[in-house]
């Protein structure tokens, strides 16, 4: 299934995607069962190459400008990338390769090839030449030319130490032999403690342990997926959460509702009336839940790579969208309104920001507002 905003000329990538899924019930994160009640929903679909990497010219330099002074930055490049184990160079080398192809063959208007390594950027205003012979590592390169976040899983983790924390004695007979780590990445939008995250050779489920019902929904059916993923037949999904900043760098207000995290990655920012969850219901009533919140849609990929078969690149490109935004999409806010009610059925609601009782009843009026045409 092509995603419905793909289908629409360049130009309009970034207006569609994200309430184009929302649109078209595509990114339907919580699904219903009379006799289970409301469970989480992997919602993938099998992925056209030609769909596998995003470029909008609107948002280029904005997005790739941001990876750049993250990587160029000493006290934040271990923070967004990871790929130092000289294990996986092997794997993210055809990453980089396979980067470097599909960008010549999908957006020759963009992209020229310059040598076997070397490649030209040239999107609206933003001119770059990235030499992979520069960089430390092949996924830095890789990083450097595209909008997505890039994460290298390998099946058991390094030298097969991935770490397990579930019970497996229900689950398939390989699934010791199916979990996935993190080998290597380079993450600047997506979620953060990318160090720790590596390091430590977290599995799947370690990774989502904080996502409310990960393991009773998801764990079984997205392990089966990533083992049965074939080189020639990818997937891709969609994700959604809110936000109260429309920045792709990091800001305080990223971390709005979790002032302890806020602390620890921006201890010079001070607490004011504005902060916290008092202070994110005192701005929606004071500036409109339109005006103070966005939407974070994620476009995800699954791809096992050609040759180094024991690896996957899961890929996120990430869209903000003002909530107001939905004004103009009433049935993108209903669905969106049906997403929120059923998450706030689950534990799931507080991997979404949901936990406040007070903002989900202001946000739910807000889109049930949309959905009616009665937000101007």
């Amino acid at each position: 299934m092509r995603a419905p905003h793909l289908e629409e000329p360049q130009q309009q990538l970034e207006q569609a995607a994200g309430l184009g899924w929302l649109e078209a019930g595509i990114t339907q994160t919580i699904t219903s069962s009379s006799k289970r009640g409301p469970r989480l929903h992997p919602g993938m679909h099998g992925l056209d190459l030609r769909d596998w990497l995003l470029v909008d010219p609107e948002t280029f330099a904005e997005h790739v400008g941001e990876k750049e002074r993250a990587l160029d930055s000493d006290l934040r490049r271990g923070k967004v990338l990871q790929a130092s184990d000289p294990s996986t160079l092997g794997a993210q080398e055809e990453v980089r390769r396979l980067i470097f192809d599909h960008l010549l063959l999908r957006y020759p208007q963009y992209y020229q090839h310059l040598g076997a390594a070397r490649m030209a950027i040239s999107v609206d205003s933003f001119e770059r030449e990235v030499d992979a012979a520069r960089y430390t590592s092949p996924l830095e390169a890789a990083a450097r030319l595209v909008q997505e976040d890039l994460v290298l899983m390998r099946r058991g983790g390094s030298e097969d130490r991935c770490a397990r924390v579930v019970d497996v004695q229900d689950h398939d007979r390989d699934h010791d032999r199916d979990e996935y780590c993190i080998a290597a990445a380079a993450v600047a939008f997506s979620f953060s403690d990318l160090a720790k995250r590596v390091g430590q050779q977290h599995s799947m489920a370690a990774l989502h342990a904080k996502v409310g019902n990960f393991e009773r929904d998801l764990h079984r059916p997205v392990s089966r997926a990533m083992a049965k993923l074939q080189p020639s037949a990818p997937f891709w999904r969609s994700n959604w959460s809110f936000t109260f900043t429309g920045s792709m760098s990091p800001t305080p207000d990223r971390y709005l509702l979790n002032l302890e995290k806020r602390q620890r990655i921006f201890p010079e920012a001070a607490v004011t009336e504005w902060d916290g969850p008092d202070g994110a219901v005192r701005r929606i009533d004071t500036h409109g839940a339109g005006d103070v919140l966005f939407l974070k849609t994620e476009y995800q990929t699954l791809r096992r790579l050609p040759i180094h078969t024991d690896y996957v690149l899961f890929t996120v490109r990430t869209h903000l969208t003002p909530l107001h935004a939905l004004r103009a999409q009433p049935r993108a806010a209903a669905v969106l309104a049906e997403n929120v009610r059923g998450a706030g059925q689950l534990d799931f609601r507080f991997y979404k920001g949901l936990d406040d009782p007070r903002i989900v009843e202001r946000v739910l009026g807000y889109l049930d507002a949309c959905a009616a045409g009665r937000v101007q």
